[in-house]
């Protein structure tokens, strides 16, 4: 029996079919457009500087960036990213050879703390020490002066304060001090008794294997508001500049510079950075200075605000990013190889190596970190040839991955509709602008919209809340003065519009007036003040008067302008509004944005936790047809489906019960009336009600 069983068991794993093959792993050179051969002697560690242009055409971080051996398999590398401060640090034990303690009272002064400490000298070192205390008081503030063979080198504060981020508890050394026979440390202050510290020395080194590399940025526009000059510049967003430089032709000048975030993937920051520019002198200057540090933007644009005052803009002006330049650290196996770039879909390499270049390194690391900036111990790597196409490069779009259709919807929950057309973008990705129209279609929040195809499937989108933005013009429609006060209301081209700048405009050489900005918004009651201030235009100063507020959704707008004697303004205005941008990902073909559902949730794509992927990768514009009505929204929709008709019967329960219970008190109350016995008539003689007595 049992050999039967095992027979059949046989016969039946035989005439199985066989499981499925593993996949093959995909080759990872297929994911880089661009590629270089390099040379290097094989095993060697050697540094390879990554030029600009390869720069701008990769991800933050680098992370389509790969380095392969003459057979084709992946080199690991460390990025020195040149934008951080690489300290290489060695620490050696102080030797104490005498301490004194001593509290100092007299009748007036409170008690002083005296700590003297005798140390003997750190040892030898190129690059000097730095004398390190340890200490567990809570809070303290201590004078220091430290004496090398008798003579003083250096008078300092050690202190821990609550309301100070950093402790004061390190004192430099200077190099011919560290080489004294004997030092001495002495503490004194009030509060808090002896200190009691602990000590060790450290010397540190600051590795700088970065040069600065500029190149210079692309205007997209230029334009004069308010007495400033704004250029808005496209960004690479695998540059990240450490500076701005603005060079131009004006030979004398002194002014104000705000470099802002902007644009698809813009931070929270929004400023990066603000200083003054300023040249004395033609082409030898006297002084000169043009460069201005920022913080690491994210958006793909940068606005520059230069502040000319009355002055004329700067002339034949020209932006330059100012970076660190960057490079990989890697030793090829064999001797040539392959250095591969771009594409935006690759992910960002874990290589062991990337823990050599922590910002701070001590012992054996430290002397490993040092190797790695020291050009005898590294070598430079060859550019073999000059960067070609990647015959094995896969062109399919590299957010192929995200191209997926998500759960529908019900068009007929939605007010409004613009189809779309979606163009066959390379990596997959479109980019529509919102107009002023689809956000008065929209809610204040944006979680009404979402992208369909034919058959009501929704398409993932990330949303950028301030992607650009559109001027208006504002008609003053017909004007009321009373009081001595002139009301302007100015006529929205959408309701409700959003707008965050209002810029006034007239015929009048000069005014000084005051003035509110009133506004309604879609829950308002009543007008609100929007903004208040002055109207003040300087005799002959042809420049508008902008008004600046945070941004409003309004469905009213009125300028109300405080004239006394004079006569009223006669006026333009034009309003400035910030536009949503979304990006879709979606292949080629017909849409619609669907807009304006009241009870919409906010849609969740898996979508944005990759934004910083998809944001990387170059987008198509969107054809959009104008908006116009969905003609397959239904009024009453919801209230057939669900719970909607049960709750409909209660209240109409509810209401028939209602009105028969007001039927019932009303026929009660009249039966109450016609049961009343009328009043008696009185006996002849007496007097009748009301009558007062004889």
């Amino acid at each position: 029996m049992r050999i039967a069983l095992l027979a059949a068991a046989a016969a039946a794993i035989a005439a199985a079919p066989p499981p499925p093959a593993a996949p093959a792993s995909r080759d990872l050179r297929t994911l880089f457009p661009k590629e270089e051969p390099i040379s290097a002697p094989a095993g060697q560690l050697c540094r390879l500087p990554l030029p600009v242009d390869l720069l701008t055409e990769v991800r933050p971080g680098l992370a389509d960036v790969r380095v392969f051996d003459a057979d084709g398999h992946e080199v690991a590398y460390a990025l020195d990213s040149g934008a951080e401060e690489v300290v290489a640090a060695e620490q050696a034990p102080v030797k104490v050879l005498a301490a004194k303690r001593d509290e100092l009272r007299d009748a007036v002064q409170p008690a002083r703390w005296r700590e003297t400490y005798d140390l003997a000298p750190p040892p030898a070192a190129a690059h000097g020490w730095t004398l390190r205390l340890a200490i567990s008081a809570g809070e303290f503030v201590r004078s220091a002066h430290l004496e090398a063979d008798g003579k003083p080198v250096a008078d300092a504060s050690i202190f821990r304060l609550p309301n100070l981020p950093e402790d004061g508890t390190t004192i430099d050394v200077p190099a011919d001090a560290a080489r004294a026979q004997r030092l001495r440390l002495t503490l004194e202050g009030e509060g808090g008794g002896y200190l009691s510290p602990g000590f060790s020395w450290t010397s540190s080194r600051e590795l700088d294997g970065a040069s600065s590399i500029g190149t210079p940025l692309t205007v997209l526009s230029t334009r004069s508001a308010d007495g400033n000059t704004i250029v808005e510049l496209a960004r690479p967003l695998g540059l990240l500049p450490r500076e701005i430089a603005l060079t131009n032709g004006t030979s004398v000048y002194d002014r104000t510079v705000e470099i802002w975030d902007d644009g698809a993937g813009a931070g929270a920051t929004g400023k990066l950075g603000e200083a003054r520019i300023f040249r004395l002198g033609t082409s030898t200057p006297i002084a000169s200075k043009q460069r201005i540090a920022i913080a690491t933007p994210h958006g793909d644009r940068l606005r520059v605000v230069i502040h000319d005052g009355d002055s004329p803009p700067l002339a034949d002006l020209q932006v330059m990013a100012w970076l660190r330049e960057p490079s990989l650290v890697f030793a090829l196996p064999t001797a040539t190889g392959t250095l591969a770039w771009g594409g935006g879909r690759a992910w960002t390499p874990e290589y062991d190596l990337t823990g050599l270049l922590d910002s701070t390194a001590f012992g054996e690391q430290a002397k490993a970190l040092t190797s790695l900036y020291d050009p005898k111990t590294t070598c430079t790597v060859t550019v073999a040839g000059a960067p070609q196409a990647n015959p094995l490069y896969d062109a399919s779009p590299a957010l192929g991955f995200a191209m997926n259709p998500g759960a529908p919807v019900d068009p007929r929950d939605f007010r409004r509709a613009r189809p779309l057309t979606v163009p066959a973008a390379p990596e997959g990705l479109s980019e529509l602008t919102l107009s002023p129209d689809d956000l008065a279609a929209t809610r204040a929040d944006l979680a009404d919209m979402r992208v369909v195809d034919g058959d009501g499937k929704q398409w993932p989108y990330l949303l950028e809340r301030r992607a650009s933005t559109s001027w208006s013009p504002l008609p003053v429609e017909a004007t009321s003065r009373k009081d001595g006060v002139t009301t302007y209301p100015l006529a929205l081209p959408a309701t409700p519009f959003t707008l965050d700048q209002l810029v006034i405009d007239g015929s009048a050489p000069f005014f000084d007036r005051a003035y509110r900005l009133l506004g309604r918004g879609e829950g308002d009651e009543s007008d609100r003040e929007i903004a208040s201030g002055r109207l003040v235009r300087r005799a002959n100063d042809p420049r508008p008067v902008v008004i600046a507020f945070d941004a409003q959704r309004l469905t009213s707008l009125a300028l109300e302008v405080t004239d006394g004697d004079d006569a009223p303004l006669q006026i333009e205005a034009k309003a400035r509004s910030p536009l949503p941008a979304i990006y879709l990902v979606a292949p080629s073909g017909r849409y619609r944005l669907l807009l304006g559902d009241p009870e919409a949730k906010p849609p969740q794509y898996e979508l944005a936790t990759v934004r910083d992927v998809v944001l990387a990768v170059k987008s198509e514009p969107i054809a959009a047809d104008p908006l116009g009505d969905n003609a397959d929204f239904r009024r009453g929709r919801r209230l057939a489906e669900g719970d909607a008709p049960m709750k409909i019967a209660m209240w109409a329960a509810l209401g028939i019960a209602v009105l028969a219970l007001g039927a019932m008190t009303m026929r009660l109350a009249r039966k109450e009336e016609a049961a009343e016995p009328a009043p008696a008539a009185p006996k002849p003689g007496a007097p009748a009600p009301g009558d007062k007595a004889a």
